[in-house]
């Protein structure tokens, strides 16, 4: 039966938790919003594309009836109340109407929709009030002390009623005190833990509290959560109390909390009597033995993790996010620049929340765009702060700069310089330069002045040093600069790929190997990046225009002294390996003249940096199931993928490929493929010695305990799967697979495989050989995420160990308890030929409909809409097109009808499925022929996207390759543009193509446009100088990229799929 969950109160922190448990389970999860709370959402944003939410209020009776109906849930958790115990004094009939009057019109709902329906009431330990034994159980009476526990009482004792009178399958957990760092910030937990995080940030100068003594039993609500889904998976309804049996006072949890920000609380506390309860609640204290007993539910997080969880949590916030952060505290309106105008995964909510952020490649001459200036000339900054540049010597250069890092950090300057130039007005320009300008040194030396000489030696230090003349010149010309030389600086979320960060990462993997360090006797000044933006803004507000300011510590320390900082504190008997010794030193900083100007000083300590640091690391490592060496056989896209994310939880991972040119490319960190994240990740695991390539077979598989056999599966001219790689793999491997080895197959092969593979071993070794199935279900462009935070893990075998084992392997990849299926290797080689299979047919059904939708004057957009939001359809893979093309779903489609053929079967919908992507393929050209009624001869076309989907550089069957073809033989000329993927199109076509360096390039003299790929590159284009650029405007959007409405405005004549065209009038 499908399981199908509604949960009121989602957006609050039980609500985030236990949707996130729900959907790792299996569930379809709906959720309950109040029309107040639709925009209280961050909680669930990180998931809400796999939620349904409906508006309705626990208020209106009516409106749970239609949810209901709508849904049709199997479980209701009622998790919505109005809980802030404080605000039920205040607002004591609201909380009443909600807290206890809700819980009835939801029974009652359930008992009129589906009284089969099992349901879940949130109660509170507060309904204990002034507590009548120690500890607390379910059958302590209840006394409660507050508005909010009374209705919590009334809640519980209705939910008990309507048990026993219409035997409802209906539960009550009495959930003592549970917290995480998405508690909201008015309860006490959240606000110490808060609290002490901005006063270590100087965000805050003192925390006020009312009764220091008051006990509670605080535990992890991500733990508490799965009690909630217990207590509905049993024989028969019950209530039970959920708490850890332990005790704390409000001032354990102050001491621990700044304890864990290295503060002393009694400088900071201030009691207000305003904030004691007008009747206290002196102690409560859970006894969960009945849980524990009946449900098997124990507690993973104790209290001292919680509180440093959430102190680290509400410290998390490099440079970029932390300077918004303190602007922000200022009061200060910020917008910002990146090269993607994305977010990257480590800013923080808040500052995604409140800093407009734009998109300007400064190292591209055609930005910013006409619209991104006008959105800055509008913010009418006072100052700007151009922190952008490339730094890591792999993009950068070592000696000489590269081209790439010319164009960002001297060229990009410029292009800053003169934006601010163009706004007129007051505006500073605050240029973040480097203490990389200085000469190297030979020796120790006293701290380095501004006016020290500069002699840059690195790439790096010689584009800054260039720069910084650009932001001189444009002073002299009467521009309001700063430039500020930054000596190192670090924290938490600062890249991997330097040093901190880097040895927190490796003692934070839970690899026994050395800790690899690069010059140990390197001597650095080294400051804090909360400390370095603070300076920034100082020096914004109080610096002399013109002027040049050293920014750092002014102190010296050994980089071997730090490493042993981080290692008494992560790991005192790991080993440390020290590579490249030799001393070493770098500039200090005179500060003097940043402390004149601003009386500056760094509130950090060292100490503190390497612990917040590796506080970071620790909590977002993931946790290694068990040092495993695994042989991956195969560097393409899904070995070279599994290998790499199986070596970043700390696995020995060695990846064989037969060419050896691709061998020594990858041994240098250097990906042939582009997959984002993919190249760092594969350049950091090489440095660190768990991730190695090579040719011999032979020897990569004589230790493994784990043998991957990830080699291509391409079609045959039959539409069957060539499995030649795969059975070549078999016969050089068998002779040197050790006893226990288990031979894992990840390539894509038809049902039977498994079976003859493992009988071809026992043929050539004598014995029982384990052959595991593990199909593959990446994405391309999103392949790291799918690998390591996987929808499910499927594994075929024919014994349990086995299973075992990899359930072992996988376990890092798991922790948000995504199901791990184990099933026959049949079974699992079937799985993956219909999941692909399925998706092709919902890509087909959709084109097919897109079509019958633009001969009805019907639009299949507001038709996806309709039919999306429909729980049984869903809206993936409902996206009309140019048809679908990559290296899986027409080899698996062709390979799947062949099996079916061979058995007796027509398989007449994978047919159809296959005819009508062949056709969609053909689309554009079709309409462009009819556009130009068949004269094409002598017309330029210009083609954006060549890919076969966005964020990859694979074009295996891409319908931008159909079009070219027809194209070509139709006489037209073509100018091209892809991000990744030209350089694979220009080694097949050639000269025949013009190829554009940017979007804008292919357009010129274009008689149309063909958006072939849905890159965002294309999405926010001037469209104004694209009509300009074209000979005609003449789009055929085979992604539906652009609205019709907007396509319109701008004087288009515009053919999308599905839609009626734009045209003339």
């Amino acid at each position: 039966m499908e399981r199908r969950a509604l949960i009121t109160g989602i957006t609050g922190q039980d609500g985030s938790y236990l949707a996130e448990f729900l959907l790792a389970s299996g569930y379809e999860v709906h959720g309950i919003v109040r029309r107040s709370s639709t925009e209280a959402s961050e909680r669930i944003d990180h998931i809400a594309d796999q939620l349904v939410l409906h508006q309705a209020d626990l208020l209106d009776q009516l409106s749970l009836v239609r949810v209901l109906e709508e849904t049709r849930p199997t479980e209701i958790y009622n998790l919505a109340a109005q809980s802030f115990v404080a605000t039920s004094w205040e607002q004591p009939l609201l909380t009443g109407e909600v807290t206890a009057l809700g819980v009835t019109r939801m029974l009652e709902a359930i008992r009129l929709v589906d009284p089969s329906i099992r349901f879940y009431q949130a109660s509170s330990s507060e309904m204990f009030g002034r507590v009548q034994e120690e500890p607390q159980t379910e059958r302590t009476a209840f006394w409660p002390r507050s508005p909010y526990g009374v209705a919590k009482t009334y809640g519980h004792w209705i939910t008990v009623n309507y048990r026993e009178s219409f035997n409802l399958f209906a539960c009550s957990g009495i959930l003592f005190n549970h917290e995480s760092p998405r508690r909201g910030k008015e309860f006490v937990t959240r606000k110490v833990t808060d609290a002490a995080a901005r006063i270590k940030l100087g965000k805050q100068k003192t925390l006020k509290l009312g009764n220091l003594e008051a006990l509670r039993d605080w535990g992890f609500a991500g733990d508490y959560v799965k009690a909630m889904w217990l207590m509905l998976q049993q024989d028969e309804p019950q209530d039970y109390v959920v708490g850890t049996g332990i005790k704390h006072s409000v001032r354990d949890l102050v001491l621990l909390a700044f304890d864990r920000v290295g503060l002393d609380p009694t400088e900071y506390i201030e009691i207000d009597p305003a904030l004691l309860r007008p009747a206290e609640v002196s102690t409560l204290c859970g006894d969960s033995s009945k849980a524990r007993a009946q449900l098997g539910w124990t507690p993973s997080v104790n209290f001292e993790q919680m509180i440093a969880m959430m102190v680290d949590a509400d410290l998390e916030r490099f440079a970029g996010p932390y300077l918004a952060e303190h602007l922000l505290d200022a009061g200060d309106h910020v917008v910002g620049t990146s090269r993607s105008g994305a977010w990257t995964k480590a800013t923080p909510q808040r500052v995604r929340d409140n800093v407009s952020l734009l998109q300007w490649d400064i190292g591209d001459p055609a930005q910013p765009s006409p619209q991104v200036i006008e959105q800055i000339r509008a913010a009418a900054p006072d100052w700007i702060f151009h922190l952008a540049a490339l730094s890591v010597p792999r993009e950068c250069g070592r000696d000489t700069p590269t081209e790439q890092a010319t164009a960002v950090n001297i060229d990009g300057t410029a292009r800053v310089l003169d934006l601010a130039a163009k706004l007129g007005g007051n505006t500073r320009v605050l240029f973040i330069s480097s203490s990389h300008v200085y000469a190297p040194l030979t020796e120790k030396s006293p701290p380095l002045s501004e006016d020290a000489p500069l002699a840059p030696r690195s790439a790096y230090g010689k584009t800054k040093l260039e720069a910084e003349s650009l932001v001189t010149a444009a002073g002299s010309k009467g521009l309001d600069t700063i430039t500020i030389r930054a000596f190192q600086h670090t924290g938490p979320r600062q890249s991997t790929q330097m040093m901190l960060p880097e040895w927190a990462d490796q003692f934070a993997s839970s690899s026994t190997d050395p800790i690899k360090a690069y010059n140990c006797d390197t001597w650095i000044d080294l400051t804090d990046v909360r400390d370095v933006v603070r300076a920034y803004r100082l020096l914004a507000e109080r610096g002399t225009p013109g002027e040049t300011y050293n920014v750092g510590s002014g102190t010296c320390r050994r980089t071997g002294d730090i490493l042993k900082i981080l290692q008494d504190m992560a790991g005192p008997n790991r080993e440390i390996e020290e590579l490249k010794p030799g001393v070493h030193y770098d500039p200090v900083a005179n500060i003097d003249r940043l402390v004149r100007t601003t009386g500056w000083q760094p509130d950090f300590s060292l100490e503190q940096t390497v612990a917040d640091t590796w506080a970071y690391f620790k909590g977002s490592h993931p946790h290694k199931g068990g040092h495993v060496k695994i042989t991956i056989v195969g560097t393409g896209y899904v070995g070279l993928v599994t290998g790499t994310c199986f070596a970043e939880t700390g696995n020995d991972v060695i990846c064989v490929d037969i060419d050896a040119n691709k061998v020594a490319m990858l041994s240098r960190g250097e990906i042939p493929i582009y997959e984002p994240g993919l190249g760092e990740m594969v350049e950091r695991n090489t440095q660190l010695g768990r991730l190695r390539f090579t040719t011999d077979l032979a020897t990569a598989c004589n230790d493994a305990d784990l043998l991957y056999l990830a080699v291509g599966t391409p079609s045959a001219d039959d539409g069957t799967a060539d499995l030649s790689n795969l059975w070549a793999v078999v016969e050089q491997a068998a002779p040197h697979i050790g006893p226990k080895a288990i031979v894992v197959i990840k390539s894509t092969v038809p049902v039977g495989t498994n079976a003859g593979a493992a009988s071809r071993f026992k043929e050539l070794t004598g014995r029982e050989v384990d052959v595991a199935s593990n199909p593959e279900f990446l994405k391309e462009g999103a392949a790291i995420d799918d690998c390591m935070k996987p929808d499910r893990v499927v594994v075929g075998c024919r014994r349990a160990e086995v299973g075992e084992k990899l359930r072992e392997l996988y376990a890092p990849f798991l922790r948000t308890e995504k199901p791990f299926l184990v099933m026959s290797p049949e079974s699992a080689e079937m799985t993956k030929y219909v999941a692909n299979a399925m998706l092709a047919t919902k890509i087909s059904f959709i084109n097919e409909m897109a079509n019958l939708c633009e001969l009805m004057a019907a639009d299949i957009d507001d038709v996806r809409r309709g039919i999306g939001h429909d729980a049984r359809i869903g809206f993936s893979f409902l996206f009309p097109g140019v048809g679908y093309g990559g290296s899986c779903f027409p080899k698996d489609v062709r390979a799947l009808r062949s099996m079916a053929t061979a058995l007796g079967v027509d398989p007449r919908m994978l047919t159809a499925v296959e005819e009508v992507n062949d056709n969609q393929k053909c689309i554009v050209t079709q309409k462009l022929k009819k556009h130009f009624k068949d004269d094409l001869a002598g017309k330029t076309i210009a083609v954006w996207g060549l890919a076969f989907k966005p964020r990859t550089d694979d074009i295996r069957e891409a319908p931008a390759l159909t079009l070219i073809d027809q194209m070509l033989a139709a006489g037209a000329r073509l100018q091209v543009h892809d991000p990744e993927a030209a350089a694979n199109v220009k080694a097949i076509y050639g000269d025949k193509l013009s190829y554009g360096e940017n979007p804008y390039d292919a357009l010129p003299g274009a008689d149309a446009l063909a958006v072939m790929t849905e890159w965002k590159e294309y999405v926010h284009v001037d469209l104004a100088r694209v009509a300009h650029l074209m000979n005609t405007p003449v789009v055929f959007d085979g992604r539906n990229v652009y609205s019709r409405a907007r396509m319109h405005e701008a004087g288009f004549t515009y053919y999308g799929i599905g839609r009626s065209p734009v045209l003339p009038a």
